[in-house]
């Protein structure tokens, strides 16, 4: 599809960033979704939301005209909105001067996300650098193989003990998993190290831990989010997420009750009292139509997705950001 230019009046193809002819800049271009920065303000705002360092340790002025070297920046001159670079050498490279300030914040703003990307690799790449470096001593292997036993005892010890009070807690079964899987690597790593002649069954040993976390991982999630009816002294209880509940018919909904309100039978005979559903119970409604039950599966809850699409270029307090990766010698 075609467009007429605005400054000359000749037709260019509508994804065209300028005019072939007179080089003015395509205001007709949709270059960018709704939630991209338009105005210098925007591009302020969008900086700030990701949690960016200073403009003196990013590099990028937003609406300043910085005179240093090693700078990009964009700022607004009277009418005109100016993009520019600030080679190592202090010479400047202008990208864009003109009257469209969505045209000239969008050029910033791709140079600064791509600088974010680019930032995030070289910490990455000096991080995983430093730890293999400093593995073999960050492990302990320097020691002779008592010391890595006592260190690997140590270690299952407090896994033990660890998952043992995480597993009272609400997300228990996702704790178990994580900690049968660090105990897997843990076995698999040091064991390898302390029995050479063995590697192979170290390496299925490992497995093995694994494996079984997964699988009574999965089962207790589901167990614990799977609502058990009983019927007693023609009162219903249902157990579901390590509580036991009964009916209240002044709120109509059932309510959590303590320990020592749990009949003492329904807690040592409790298959004597088990019904099949939550029909049984007459008047009372399933359980799974109270307050108290949650639908989600147990998988729903690690959530590594972001409902924000910017999410890639959020900066953490783990990331290193060194102006001296960037490439300041060439024009962009």
């Amino acid at each position: 599809m075609e467009v007429k230019c605005e400054y000359c009046g000749s037709l260019i193809p509508d994804d065209a960033a300028v005019c072939p002819n007179c080089g003015a800049p395509n205001a007709n271009m949709n270059r960018a979704a709704a939630s991209t920065p338009r105005t210098i303000a925007e591009l302020e705002q969008w900086y700030k939301d990701r949690g960016l360092p200073p403009y003196e340790t990013t590099r990028f002025f937003i609406g300043i005209n910085c005179k240093e070297p090693k700078a990009f920046g964009i700022y607004q001159d009277g009418d005109k909105f100016i993009v520019y670079k600030n080679k190592a050498d202090g010479t400047r490279s202008v990208r864009y001067k003109g009257t469209d300030e969505d045209y000239a914040v969008n050029e910033l703003f791709l140079k600064l996300k791509s600088e974010i990307l680019n930032q995030k690799e070289h910490t990455q790449s000096r991080q995983t650098t430093s730890s293999q470096t400093h593995k073999k001593k960050d492990l302990g292997f320097n020691g002779d193989w008592l010391k890595s036993v006592f260190q690997l005892g140590a270690i299952i010890i407090g896994m033990i003990v660890g998952i043992y009070f995480l597993v009272t807690s609400i997300s228990a079964h996702i704790w178990l998993m994580i900690g049968g899987i660090v105990l897997a690597l843990l076995i698999f790593f040091i064991g390898r190290k302390i029995f050479r002649n063995h590697k192979i069954i170290v390496t299925v040993v490992a497995f093995l831990v694994l494996a079984a976390a997964v699988v009574f991982s999965l089962m207790h999630g589901h167990y614990r989010h799977t609502p058990i009816y009983y019927w007693y002294n023609d009162l219903p209880y249902v157990w579901y997420d390590d509580d036991y509940y009964t009916y209240d018919y002044d709120s109509n909904d059932y309510m959590p009750l303590s320990e020592e309100d749990v009949p003492e039978d329904l807690r040592t005979s409790s298959d004597e009292y088990r019904t099949g559903s939550g029909s049984d119970f007459g008047s009372a409604p399933d359980f799974t139509e109270s307050s108290h039950y949650d639908d989600s599966s147990w998988s729903d809850s690690i959530n590594f997705s972001s409902d924000n699409d910017d999410h890639d270029f959020d900066w953490g307090s783990d990331n290193d950001w060194d102006f001296g990766d960037t490439d300041w010698d060439s024009d962009w």
